[in-house]
């Protein structure tokens, strides 16, 4: 990610991927200001468009049809994406406490984190039932339920509102092949009780059509590992229990000491702002508009995205903000089970198939906005695509396909070589020695332009690059010294971005026992960290392990999947799935250190680490005069997604 050449000035945070927040994104991308660094800080790098779930539980949508890529749409937008888990949130010294990872400060922050669901009043209820929310968690819970056998045939949903209603439908809807006995327990004495009773009704008829058996008055009181035990001591029993009431704050939120309404959710004004806290912002159900409250809807959180993006922007450039004034009335259309749907707009109702796709035309509308995102506000097209002026405008490689090519590079250093054979040694291994005293030191050096917009994580990327190089020599790390390049950005802002760079290199320095050492640090137009390594053989070992030696019969052996270049490119082209990149950035945070350990241990002795130059250019460097290797092109370990972005023309 290349950033214009002005410095940052301010920080501002955004706290969870939820519907105002990736507005608010899609609208900074479109009008971008890079006077200010924006982050969004999210435990998942896709979000669901709640509307669409029950469709997806009912089979009428895949996982991708309803999601909303997060890392790609911050990637669009020029936003930095850190994937983490916030625990805790300090108002006073303007920081988020995250989970195993350093304090992110802010100087403007906004959530947009949800709700829980409220299991802590009901005994049991946390030990025992799959709560809606997180959906990725419910997700997956829900597609292992489907593949097992039940033993006794029956489900449970605890809720009464729209939402359980829409829920037990779809689940019915989508194990319609199966005998199984549907139960909704409501605490209320109606169903629906915030809609018309004529509307009630109708939604009765069609739960009975599906044989759903809805108790109402029926207040669960305790949850046990099969059974429902109700406040008027009627047990039932089932095989899994869900779980959709009421909303409950966020504990660490909540626990800010910045104002609340009733119900233990964040109080903000008109404007979005905390009433205690004018660098904070709340939206979406985390939050209460105190002089306008509303009840916990998507819906209302898709209405405060246009009105959060300016205001933030307002915020961080001192002018004056708006208020926001949410509709008394909305439009609420339900999902029915089938493809039939019930729209209720006071005490007005309709309900047939035409309102299910009048629904499905209005979700796929919203979803589309950040599906398709306009080519605008990059700068640069796909090089899949048929147009011959792509390849020019495709951004460059900052990870190790940042590399000058190796026959460029041979032919500098040797001419250089054979010119100053005193004072320029090519040995062409991944790190070379250095005699001192009775020990040899040996050292390497290896940098990385950004790849990732998560500082903490880009830290230990480079620090393990930096390593693997003394690994695939058999050469324990000693010591280490630091050059970072930071974009151009206020001091603030510099110490915040460099202690988080540090802190993520420190991680991986710690683990395998080498010191930080100082080192250099600059400002510039990117990122790029680097680090030079120095360390020794240890005691007990007399060869180290070498480069070129391959040599027939010795077979080659992988230890980490190929192709992370080609899940980087695809990233960078608008043409990934965060999903996978996700995955190989967990591979490729984990140390080489026990690979190298294992290769000493069982006698191999060449070996060198697969970088910028690929499979074949770094087995060339392996092989030994005169000698070739066969590959088994379908034995390759890759990563997932890698062959099909390489057969859409990545590159």
């Amino acid at each position: 990610m290349l950033w214009p050449q002005i410095e940052r000035t301010k920080d501002l945070v955004l706290v969870g991927g939820g519907h105002s927040h990736v507005i608010a994104i899609r609208m900074f991308g479109m009008q971008p200001f890079v006077e200010q660094q924006i982050t969004l800080i999210s435990s998942a790098t896709d979000t669901p468009y709640s509307g669409m779930l029950p469709g997806l539980i009912a089979g009428h949508y895949s996982y991708d049809d309803i999601h909303i890529d997060l890392m790609r749409l911050c990637q669009w937008a020029r936003v930095r994406f850190i994937q983490a888990e916030v625990i805790g949130f300090d108002p006073e010294k303007k920081q988020l406490r995250l989970r195993d990872r350093p304090k992110i400060s802010y100087d403007v922050v906004s959530f947009d984190v949800g709700a829980e669901p409220n299991l802590t009043s009901v005994t049991g209820a946390s030990n025992y039932v799959i709560p809606v929310k997180p959906i990725s968690k419910f997700w997956r819970k829900w597609c292992d339920l489907k593949q097992r056998p039940l033993e006794r045939g029956r489900l449970a949903v605890v809720g009464g509102g729209a939402g359980s209603v829409e829920l037990i439908l779809a689940m019915a809807e989508s194990l319609s092949n199966k005998e199984v006995q549907f139960d909704l327990f409501c605490g209320s004495v109606s169903l629906l009780p915030e809609y018309s009773g004529v509307f009630s009704r109708s939604v009765s008829r069609v739960l009975k059509r599906y044989g759903v058996n809805v108790h109402l008055d029926a207040w669960v009181d305790e949850v046990t590992e099969n059974s429902l035990i109700l406040r008027s001591q009627e047990s039932h029993y089932y095989d899994q229990v869900f779980w959709c009431t009421a909303a409950a704050p966020t504990p660490w939120l909540a626990n800010s000491g910045l104002s609340l309404d009733q119900n233990g959710f964040l109080a903000t004004r008109d404007t979005l702002q905390s009433l205690d806290d004018e660098d904070v912002f709340a939206v979406g159900d985390c939050a209460t508009q105190i002089c306008q409250p509303r009840p916990k809807a998507g819906v209302f959180a898709v209405r405060q995205g246009p009105a959060l993006a300016p205001n933030l922007r307002s915020q961080l450039l001192a002018r004056r903000l708006r208020s926001y004034r949410p509709q008394k009335r909305f439009l609420s259309i339900l999902s029915l089970g089938d493809k039939t749907g019930t729209a209720s707009w006071g005490p007005l109702f309709v309900r047939g198939r035409w309102v299910w796709h009048w629904k499905n035309t209005i979700d796929r509308h919203f979803i589309d906005k950040f599906k398709h995102l306009p080519i605008r506000a990059m700068g640069y097209k796909s090089n899949a695509s048929t147009d011959t002026s792509v390849e020019k405008s495709q951004p460059y490689c900052g990870g190790c396909g940042a590399k000058i090519s190796p026959d460029v590079l041979s032919e500098v250093l040797s001419s250089l070589a054979a010119a100053n054979p005193d004072y320029c040694l090519v040995s062409g291994e991944d790190a070379q020695n250095i005699s001192i005293s009775n020990r040899t030191l040996w050292q390497s050096i290896d940098v990385l332009r950004e790849i990732v917009s998560d500082p903490w994580l880009m830290g230990q990327l480079a620090a393990n690059h930096a390593l693997s190089d003394l690994y695939s020599c058999g050469v324990e790390p000693s010591s280490a010294q630091a050059l970072v390049v930071i974009p151009f950005a206020s001091p603030p802002i510099q110490a915040r971005e460099l202690r988080q760079i540090l802190e993520g290199a420190l991680k991986v320095f710690k683990n395998a026992n080498c010191r930080l050492l100082g080192g250099h640090s600059m400002q510039g137009l990117e990122l790029q960290i680097g680090f030079t390594v120095n360390g020794f053989l240890p005691p007990s070992q007399i060869q180290h392990l070498q480069k070129k030696a391959l040599s027939p019969p010795q077979k080659l052996l992988l230890t980490k999947p190929l192709g992370s270049g080609l899940l980087f490119a695809a990233h960078m082209q608008l043409l990934g799935r965060s999903v996978e990149l996700e995955k190989a950035l967990i591979s490729m945070a984990e140390s080489n250190e026990r690979a190298a350990r294992v290769c000493l241990l069982e006698g191999i002795r060449c070996v060198t680490d697969v970088t910028g130059f690929g499979l074949l250019g770094h087995l060339r460097e392996m092989l030994s005069f005169n000698h070739r290797a066969i590959i088994e092109v379908a034995a390759l370990p890759c990563y997932d997604g890698a062959i099909s972005y390489l057969e859409k023309g990545i590159r």
